[in-house]
């Protein structure tokens, strides 16, 4: 009984941790919007052939990156309309950024010793970015 029990206890762990995975990778899988280094994209090259790019800020292994621009290039592939692809070319970049925040004053409020504004100095900071490009062939048109 005991066994049954502890195999039981180890299948409901796993699929709890597929669950919370599956829920982090939600976070992580977006497009890519404006000049934020994070997010999925494409480059048509010819009308089959695709570069497709996975980027991010956040702290993940460079395979995870690569199978975040893999997920996009299958489903790039099957919006096009195509069977399969084929990854002809990979490169990986990982790159420090440097990102400038500017200064920002808050709202002045007033107090028993006169007004005060919120002040945040500017200040910079290094950012790794990764960064994955897949160059893709589609083939077998559905």
């Amino acid at each position: 009984m005991n066994g049954i029990v502890s195999k039981m206890n180890t299948v409901i762990l796993g699929t709890l941790i597929m669950l919370l995975s599956a829920c982090a990778n939600v976070e992580l899988y977006v497009p890519k919007e404006g000049d934020t280094p994070h997010g999925y994209y494409a480059q048509q090259i010819t009308p089959n052939s695709y570069l497709v790019s996975y980027e991010t800020y956040k702290p993940i292994t460079s395979e995870e990156v690569e199978s975040l621009a893999l997920r996009y290039a299958a489903e790039l592939t099957r919006e096009l309309k195509f069977g399969v692809f084929e990854v002809i070319h990979t490169d990986l970049e990982e790159n420090v950024d440097l990102v400038e925040s500017p200064e920002l004053r808050g709202t002045t409020y007033a107090s028993l010793h006169g007004s005060n504004t919120a002040v945040t100095p500017a200040y910079t900071r290094e950012v790794r970015v990764k960064r994955v490009t897949l160059e893709i062939l589609m083939s077998e048109p559905l």
